[in-house]
C-alpha cells in the first residue's frame, strides 16, 4: 500500500513537517464466530498496523545563525542545504475493534512529539549532531551545560 500524506506543517522555528499516515491491514481475520453459553462470540476482526511517519526538514544555514560551533557555510558544505529527521509512531497487531482507540493514542504521541519539535533548540541541536556524525568532530558545548565527568 502506498503512503498517504495526511498533513504538511511549518513550525514557528522553521521546521518543515510532513506527517504521513502509514496505517495498513496486516492480516485478515480467519476466525469464525465460536459458540459459547450465550450464543456466539464475535471474532476480533482483521489485524492492523497503526502508523504515522513524521519527517522534519531543517534549513542548515538558518539553524546555525548566531550559534557556537560550525559556521553555517562549513555545515552546509558537509550536510547540504537541509537536514532531514524521521520518527515513526507505531502500534502493531491492532484488532479491528481497537483501531480507532490506538489511532487516538498515536495522535496523542504526535502532539507530544510536536511540542519537542517546536523548541527553538531542536533545530540547532539536530544540525550540530548531524555535522558531528558526518565529520567525526566533537560537538561544541551549548551554554548552560556542563561537560561530562571523567573518571
Amino acid at each position: 500500500m502506498e503512503d498517504r500524506q495526511t498533513r504538511t506543517l511549518t513550525l514557528e522555528n522553521g521546521v518543515g513537517l510532513e506527517i504521513i499516515d502509514r496505517t495498513r491491514k496486516l492480516a485478515e481475520s480467519s476466525l469464525k464466530p465460536l459458540p459459547d453459553r450465550r450464543g456466539t462470540r464475535a471474532a476480533f476482526g482483521d489485524i492492523w498496523v497503526v502508523s504515522l511517519l513524521v519527517r522534519a526538514r531543517v534549513d542548515v544555514a538558518g539553524a546555525l545563525k548566531g550559534a557556537e560551533g560550525p559556521t553555517p557555510a562549513e555545515a552546509a558544505a558537509v550536510l547540504g542545504p537541509s537536514v532531514e529527521w524521521e520518527k515513526e509512531l507505531v502500534r502493531n497487531l491492532v484488532h479491528e475493534g481497537e483501531k480507532e482507540k490506538k489511532r487516538a493514542e498515536v495522535e496523542k504521541d504526535l502532539e507530544t512529539l510536536l511540542a519537542y519539535l517546536k523548541k527553538p533548540s531542536f533545530v540547532k541541536k539536530l544540525v550540530v549532531s548531524e555535522y558531528e556524525r558526518a565529520t567525526g568532530k566533537p560537538r561544541p558545548r551549548f551554554p548552560g551545560t556542563r561537560p561530562p565527568r571523567r573518571r
